[in-house]
C-alpha cells in the first residue's frame, strides 16, 4: 500500500462523513426504536423502569441476532457468534441503565 500518494485532506474527510452518517443511521434506527420510541411507550402504559429495562434489552438483542441470521455479509465465524450475543447483551444492558439514569436518548451519550 502506497500512502505517499494518498489525499490526507480527502481522506479526513471521507472518513469523518462516514463516521457522522454512521452515528446518524444508528441512532434513527435501533436506539430510536429501542431506547426511544418503545422505552417511552413501555414509561406510557405505567412500567417501572426495571420492568421496561428487562422488556428493552431482549428488544436490542433480537434486533442485533439479524445481523448474523440474515444474508447481511456480516458472517460472523460460527465460534464468534456466542461472543457477539453476550456483547450485545451487555451492550444493551448498559446503554438501557444510561438511558434509564438520564432520562433521555440524546442526553446518554
Amino acid at each position: 500500500m502506497d500512502v505517499g500518494k494518498t489525499e490526507n485532506i480527502k481522506t479526513l474527510t471521507n472518513i469523518s462523513l462516514g463516521s457522522i452518517a454512521g452515528v446518524l443511521a444508528v441512532m434513527n434506527t435501533e436506539d430510536g426504536f429501542v431506547c426511544g420510541w418503545l422505552w417511552a411507550s413501555l414509561k406510557r402504559a405505567g412500567k417501572t423502569d426495571t420492568e421496561v429495562l428487562t422488556l428493552t434489552s431482549p428488544a436490542f438483542i433480537v434486533w442485533h441476532v439479524s445481523a448474523i441470521s440474515s444474508n447481511t455479509g456480516f458472517d460472523l465465524p460460527a465460534r464468534e457468534i456466542p461472543i457477539f450475543l453476550i456483547n450485545i447483551i451487555i451492550l444493551g444492558l448498559l446503554w438501557g441503565i444510561m438511558r434509564m439514569g438520564s432520562g433521555s436518548v440524546l442526553s446518554r451519550q
